[in-house]
């Protein structure tokens, strides 16, 4: 999703320093970490508990996060 993926930008540039290097390998890092632990949800049967995060709270998770 765009929404993610600006939401990955914004933490990883001020870390990165414009370091495009450090980059990819914060950005690669990033998504290797949200890949586990969204297999160990899953080895965990951990899908039922988004069954009780409504969408509203979702999108304010999201306009929270953003700088």
């Amino acid at each position: 999703m765009s929404a993610t993926a600006a939401l990955s930008a914004a933490i990883i540039m001020p870390v990165a320093h414009g370091d495009s290097v450090r980059y990819f390998a914060l950005s690669t890092a990033l998504a290797i970490c949200a890949g586990l632990a969204g297999m160990l949800a899953a080895l965990l049967r951990l899908g039922f508990i988004a069954s009780f995060i409504s969408e509203p709270v979702l999108k304010g998770f999201i306009s929270l996060a953003w700088p």
